[in-house]
């Protein structure tokens, strides 16, 4: 009997052999459902029916191997060229770029939010959210410059030109980036929505690596600086664009929608029109609703309640309730330096 056994086995693995060769025939039926897996029994039938689905079994694996998806190669990192001079030469020629667009984004009161927060929470939340980010990124022609706590720098149109498209690619990712936060929810702070701010800019920069020791490509020019300020002196949930930014975006084919925000004081440039972006004509994001307020007082005010019903949802013995109140920011009217009043020690706090 085992001299049997043995003998179906081989014939079986015989025939699996014979119809891996043949895979690739198209004239010839499937393994599992074919004439030749049905005419298998008749052969290997003498060991049972368990060495029909142990056949069956190893030919499901060997179609799976074949036909799973292979994951394409990855597109060559941007900073190619630079890593390779950096390695053969020991030194990057820094470089002037007429025209790119650059991204700045940071977290509404994210200092009141890590007050309430244990340090390993704010690493989990920020990874949450920039990892999102990442992934949005990775659908634009774009660099991701850096991470500074939680703010959020993009470029577009270096270290690659790309003609217009540099203004085009960081409006749509940052209209993308801000339908993510419309459904992003923090995990240790259940019901509080996360706001954050956006600010686009356009105009010259000059790009080089700075450093021995963990060298940084970075950026320098005024056009940084005034897309810092645009993030800053935006609102929670818009994206505050330049003029410089909507005139190249008029230049092309796709139809953005926005709205005039009229004069803004941009510190070191005095004061300018402004717009919001708000879409796309023709295409449909899903953007979050931006809070009401009337003046920054009045969305403190909001901002503060919200942590408080937060707080109240929160499992008990994670965080001290701590007496929550407005006091003087460190710049004037503005909520990411809104700090709260405690009445004891928080062994929580960052």
């Amino acid at each position: 009997m085992l001299e049997t056994s043995t003998k179906s086995i081989r014939i079986v693995r015989e025939e699996v052999l014979r119809d891996v060769r043949s895979l690739g025939d198209p004239k010839k039926p499937d393994l599992c459902g074919g004439r030749r897996f049905r005419a298998l029994p008749a052969r290997s039938n003498i060991g049972g029916d368990s060495t029909r689905d142990k056949s069956c079994d190893y030919h499901a694996r060997i179609m799976f191997e074949i036909n799973k998806p292979r994951p394409l190669l990855p597109p060559p990192h941007p900073l190619r060229p630079v890593v390779k001079s950096l390695k053969e030469t020991g030194l990057v020629e820094p470089e002037l770029f007429e025209e790119v667009t650059i991204y700045f984004s940071d977290i509404v009161g994210f200092t009141t939010i890590c007050k309430y927060s244990t340090p390993m929470e704010v690493v989990d939340m920020l990874n949450d959210i920039y990892k999102n980010f990442d992934h949005i990124l990775d659908h634009h022609d774009v660099y991701k410059v850096e991470t500074i706590g939680d703010a959020y720098m993009v470029v577009s149109g270096l270290p690659n030109r790309n003609g217009n498209r540099h203004a085009v690619d960081i409006s749509m990712m940052a209209l993308d980036i801000l339908s993510f936060m419309g459904s992003f929810e923090l995990q240790h702070l259940p019901g509080l929505p996360v706001w954050i701010r956006i600010g686009i800019h356009s105009g010259p920069c000059a790009a080089g690596v700075v450093g021995i020791k963990m060298p940084r490509y970075c950026l320098f020019g005024d056009t940084v600086n005034t897309a810092s300020r645009m993030e800053s002196t935006g609102l929670p949930l818009r994206i505050h664009v330049s003029g410089s930014t909507v005139d190249i975006l008029k230049r092309t084919d796709c139809q953005f929608q926005y709205e005039e925000r009229g004069e803004t004081y941009l510190k070191g440039k005095g004061t300018e029109i402004t717009y919001w972006l708000t879409g796309v004509k023709d295409q449909q994001y899903n953007l979050p609703l931006p809070p009401s307020a009337e003046n920054q007082q009045r969305l403190q005010a909001d901002f503060a309640e919200m942590i408080k019903d937060s707080l109240q949802k929160r499992p008990k013995g994670d965080c001290q309730m701590q007496e929550i109140s407005c006091m003087t920011s460190y710049y004037k009217d503005t909520l990411e330096y809104l700090q709260l009043a405690t009445t004891g020690h928080s062994a929580t706090s960052l």
